[in-house]
């Protein structure tokens, strides 16, 4: 089946990039944003495997992308390419494929078997066995986007979820899932997408447009909140594209295939801005705090209460990482807090980029910046994420008041201590 990228209807508005908008937390009895209903009735699906791929690639050979599995982390050959790159080039083409991948999700979605497995998943507080799904959407959008950023930007390294958690890379180089397909490469042309132009003339900072391929990594989660697209919750499925130069955030790129206005891809980095979003310029951030569903810490209710949720904040729990730190961007929520392990620079990279771009902070627990390399994918020390500067130094305190010694008894080597070097992400 064909893809093509396709234009938002509602206009696209360009951020400023280096300025914060707005502070304000809007007091209850004041007008918040509405945030939408994020609770649809759950869908039952049968959990078995489907091999029935329509927009995934083939078996080919010499396919030159650095693919980083789990497995081999401890013995991932440097990237030492030479090349540069329009790192603009790079982000027309996610928009493409955000735009595509939208489709597929909705493709599989429609689908009587989704193809459910559980890849391993823990227990909450409550005693709950809380799965860890894979879906079709995911093993689909995943090959079918790495295929074609092999294809276009070979010389690139690529983090993306589902080949992490367990899929081998041969000795030729090939991506192989557990069933024996190889991903086959396919050349695109970056500039062919609708939004192409647009995203060429946005203002990207001058050292991104020629930047060596070997320090770039590009994070892929095909899907972002699985557990709510299998369950029917749709709102917050997304499909996440992250963009990362020396470690840092640079670019995002979210596809929310079932928001409220249809389907729509918000992009942007600091200093090119954001596009796409629904933002509220001018407004104060909602008086909400959003978490996941499933509680599976005993720090989390201390920290809410301290914070003052049910008081001055009303909260938001939604177990879809990306759509959590879309609504911080988007004044739905004030706060995104997370006080465990269970993120991966998959689902924060391209949030971060974008909270960048309007002078929001993206940091652990306790306000210390991730580092966006190629082996340590887990957030070890929770996230802390607000638009807001003085409101997100305000939530550290009151965490390192409510869980200390945690986490800075978590040994996490992510953790932004000042001496990464280009060779972490290698």
């Amino acid at each position: 089946m064909a893809f093509h990228a396709r234009c938002i209807g509602s206009a696209l508005r360009r951020l400023p990039g280096t300025k914060v908008p707005n502070c304000t937390v809007a007091s209850r009895a004041q007008r918040g944003r509405q945030h939408p209903n994020l609770h649809s009735a759950p869908t039952h699906l049968a959990l078995s495997f489907s091999s029935n791929t329509n927009h995934g690639s083939k078996i080919s050979k010499g396919v030159r992308g650095t693919i980083i599995p789990k497995a081999n982390a401890d013995t991932i050959v440097p990237n030492t390419s030479t090349d540069r790159i329009d790192l603009a080039e790079l982000i027309a083409l996610l928009v493409q494929l955000a735009d595509e991948s939208g489709d597929i999700l909705r493709d599989v979605q429609a689908r009587p078997d989704k193809g459910v497995t559980d890849k391993g998943g823990e227990y909450a507080v409550t005693g709950e066995y809380v799965a860890d799904s894979q879906t079709a959407a995911d093993r689909e959008v995943e090959e079918y986007c790495l295929a074609a950023l092999i294809g276009t930007f070979p010389t690139l390294c690529y983090v993306a979820e589902e080949s992490v958690c367990g899929i081998p890379v041969g000795e030729d180089g090939m991506c192989a899932s557990e069933e024996g397909l190889m991903v086959e490469p396919v050349k695109r042309d970056p500039l062919s997408g609708a939004r192409a132009a647009e995203v060429m003339a946005a203002a990207w900072p001058a050292e991104l447009r020629e930047v060596e391929a070997k320090r770039v990594i590009v994070y892929i989660d095909p899907l972002d909140g699985t557990g709510e697209f299998v369950a029917g919750n749709l709102l917050p499925v997304t499909n996440l594209f992250g963009v990362a130069v020396d470690g840092v955030p640079v670019a995002g790129v979210i596809n929310q295939p079932w928001a409220p206005s249809g389907s729509r891809t918000v992009w942007g980095g600091p200093g090119a801005g954001v596009f796409g979003s629904d933002f509220p310029e001018g407004g104060a951030a909602a008086p909400m705090v959003g978490t996941n569903r499933v509680m599976r810490d005993t720090r989390l209710p201390g920290v809410l209460e301290a914070l003052g949720v049910g008081e001055k904040y009303g909260q938001i729990m939604v177990s879809a990482s990306g759509y959590n730190i879309l609504s911080v961007l988007e004044g739905f929520t004030s706060l995104y807090v997370l006080t465990r392990k269970g993120t991966k620079k998959w689902d924060s990279c391209a949030g971060e980029a974008l909270l960048r771009a309007v002078g929001g902070v993206t940091t652990d627990a306790v306000g210390r910046p991730y580092t966006y390399g190629a082996h340590h994918h887990h957030n070890l020390c929770g996230l802390l994420v607000s638009r807001c500067p003085d409101l997100h130094a305000e939530a550290v305190e009151v965490i390192k008041q409510q869980c200390a010694p945690w986490p800075l008894d978590v040994a996490d080597p992510s953790i932004d201590d000042g001496t990464w070097s280009t060779n972490e992400q290698q």
